[in-house]
């Protein structure tokens, strides 16, 4: 687990156990109050999970920088990793013995899901959530001469049809998410 992506990939851990699908708004904090939700059971959980898992990285791996995650799964030193892509693509490369090995999954989800509102631990079933905690953005600079254009791209870019075709289009058609699409 990289020191880099440590804080990040906790929060993700995090969401399944504390975003309850019947409370909204707030997930770092209750927005009516501003009272911080860092020490609810929710985060708990996952600090929990976390602690539990540090036995099961590969040697040295608590301070694996991101690339040296990549390499891990890819590489076949480390069996599960929770990231974007890379690390499974690494593993799908040409001469990989991992080649059509390996798969790609959804984070884990919990059938523990802390309502605030309520006070109460559980739901029926099980919830994925997904929580993008990090990743690529765009935006727009003040200060740029060409913001109608620019935004106009953006716009272009990101609709669903050009988004989906860039997911599938070289190495992203490897993708695990181009089903839920």
């Amino acid at each position: 687990m990289s020191d880099a992506l440590l804080g990040n990939q906790f929060i993700k851990r995090a969401a399944p156990y504390a975003k309850h699908p019947d409370v909204k708004g707030g997930f770092y904090f209750d927005l009516e109050t501003m009272e911080p939700l860092i020490n609810t059971p929710g985060f708990v959980e996952a600090l929990k999970d976390f602690v539990k898992a540090k036995d099961l990285y590969p040697g040295g791996g608590q301070h694996f920088s991101f690339p040296e995650v990549i390499r891990s799964f890819g590489h076949g030193e480390a069996v599960f990793s929770d990231s974007w892509d890379d690390p499974f693509i690494q593993a799908m490369e040409q001469g990989n013995p991992l080649r059509n090995k390996v798969a790609a999954a959804l984070s884990p989800g919990s059938r523990k899901v802390w309502n605030r509102r309520r006070k109460v631990g559980h739901i029926r079933g099980s919830q994925l959530c997904s929580y993008i905690v990090y990743g690529w953005t765009s935006a727009v600079a003040r200060s740029s001469r060409h913001k109608d254009a620019a935004f106009d791209f953006l716009g272009f870019f990101g609709n669903r049809e050009n988004h989906t075709s860039d997911l599938l289009t070289g190495r992203f058609g490897i993708n695990p998410f181009r089903v839920l699409i």
